[in-house]
C-alpha cells in the first residue's frame, strides 16, 4: 500500500470527520435554534427534534464510527441493531412500568 496509499487513507478518514463535525453543528444549531424561536406548536417543536436527534444518531454512526454497508462492518451492525433493540425493550418497558404505577396509585380517581 505504501506511504501514499496511507496517506490517501488518512486524508479520506479527515474529510468524513469534518463533513460529521459540520453536520453534527448544522444538526444541534438546528435544534437550539428551533427552541429559542418558540414560534412552532409544541408537537411540532418535539417532532422536530426527535427527528434532528435521529439523524444527528445515524450522522455519528455513518461518519465518526464508520458503520456503513461494507460487508466488513457486518458485526459492527448487528451489534449496533442489538444496542437498539436493547434500548428500545429497556425504555418501552420503563415507560409501560410506570405508566401502570401512575394509574393503580390513583385512589378515589
Amino acid at each position: 500500500m505504501g506511504s501514499q496509499g496511507h496517506s490517501a487513507h488518512a486524508e479520506a478518514h479527515l474529510s468524513e470527520y469534518v463533513w460529521g463535525t459540520i453536520w453534527s453543528l448544522v444538526l444541534t444549531i438546528f435544534s437550539f435554534g428551533l427552541v429559542m424561536v418558540g414560534d412552532f406548536d409544541a408537537t411540532i417543536t418535539k417532532s422536530l427534534l426527535i427527528l434532528a436527534a435521529v439523524v444527528q444518531v445515524f450522522v455519528q454512526l455513518v461518519y465518526f464510527l464508520h458503520m456503513n454497508g461494507r460487508s466488513d462492518q457486518y458485526w459492527n451492525t448487528m451489534s449496533g441493531i442489538f444496542t437498539v433493540i436493547q434500548v428500545v425493550i429497556l425504555l418501552g418497558g420503563t415507560l409501560w412500568v410506570m405508566y401502570h404505577l401512575q394509574s393503580n396509585m390513583q385512589i378515589g380517581s
